[in-house]
């Protein structure tokens, strides 16, 4: 211990060789210490017989609510830069660190016990309460030359109870761009990682969320490549094949609905078609439907009940047979069709 402050052991306590202990149950220890004094607890590196003790340790077992193991306060009292509650500073051998090992300037175990139904344990806990003024707080700020910023064996990234937002940011210049990597191959003839990204599932008659690019959920910004890093569409791609999907078969009506999955159908059935769907269809959407036999599909009958009008190619109703191939185009009003195969 410095010179600049001493403690002196009064009637509350007792030692007992390096042992200070309570004399009465309930009594504290208080240290009251002018500003220009400071506590030094200084201590050699010399292995406890213990190892897994420090230099400084507190052992604390309470079964009350809202303990503290360890509890600092710190009360900012002028308008001043760079103040903190707690610095660890951890600083290297002088002959440098060579043997791949690791050192901690924080670290935090937690041992659950055999008997845990429903415990929770948290590693660490930060809460901000801005009480009403302009202000914003960070849950950890991170700079200087880290290589990682999370490093992590298990767990996952959990939000909880409202929406989230992961971005880049840039004082100058153009802007940071974010990359989302699946994990290399360790070694032999393996898979590199995925990366999987997909909407929330749905609770009772709700639908599934969806995967939305290109939108900041106000409006549209930027376009999409896949493969290709040259975007002058809207949905660019580099060289490669865009696999479209069969959707399941649907059996022909008067009324026609296809399903969501697919642009390609077989159309079952005999019955006359008369209207389309629009439902999950945008205007300038096409798709393309294959008959199992002889099925009329009627030119221009009026739309209604929410099934638009199909327009036949030289406006003449299209009779097929098995096997002809029919690809429709939607205007946004009607639904464009003509013939593509027949046998």
């Amino acid at each position: 211990m410095s010179k600049n402050s001493k403690v002196n052991i009064w009637p509350p306590f007792k030692r007992s060789g390096t042992t200070i202990s309570q004399r009465t149950s309930g009594d504290g220890l208080e240290l009251d210490l002018s500003a220009a004094n400071k506590l030094y607890i200084d201590a050699t590196s010399t292995t406890h017989a213990d190892a897994t003790y420090g230099a400084l340790d507190l052992d604390f077992a309470t079964g009350t609510v809202g303990s503290r193991g360890l509890y600092v306060k710190t009360a900012i009292t002028a308008d001043e830069d760079g103040i903190m509650g707690i610095q660890s500073l951890l600083t290297g051998a002088v002959a440098g660190m060579t043997n791949d090992n690791a050192a901690w300037a924080f670290r935090a175990n937690i041992e659950g016990d055999n008997n845990d139904t429903a415990q929770e344990y948290i590693a660490y806990g930060a809460i901000f309460n801005d009480n009403g003024g302009t202000n914003s707080g960070t849950a950890l700020g991170v700079g200087g030359d880290f290589e990682y910023l999370i490093f992590s064996d298990s767990g996952d990234i959990v939000f909880e109870d409202y929406d989230v937002k992961i971005y880049a940011e840039t004082e100058t210049g153009e802007g940071n761009s974010i990359y989302l990597e699946g994990a290399a191959a360790g070694s032999g003839d393996t898979n590199g990682g995925n990366i999987y990204a997909y909407g929330g599932a749905l609770s009772g008659t709700g639908a599934n969320g969806n995967f939305i690019a290109a939108h900041n959920g106000t409006s549209a910004i930027g376009k999409v490549g896949i493969g290709t890093t040259t975007v002058p569409g809207l949905l660019t791609m580099g060289a490669g094949r865009f696999l479209e999907s069969k959707g399941a078969d649907v059996a022909s009506a008067n009324d026609l609905t296809l399903g969501e999955d697919g642009n390609y159908f077989d159309i079952t059935g005999t019955t006359q078609i008369n209207r389309i769907s629009p439902t999950n269809w945008n205007a300038g959407s096409s798709f393309k439907v294959q008959f199992d036999g002889v099925v009329t599909i009627k030119d221009a009958q009026a739309t209604g009940g929410g099934y638009n009008i199909i327009l036949c190619d030289n406006s003449t109703d299209i009779i097929t047979a098995a096997g002809t191939i029919v690809e429709f185009l939607y205007d946004g009003t009607s639904f464009k069709a003509w013939v593509v195969f027949s046998e």
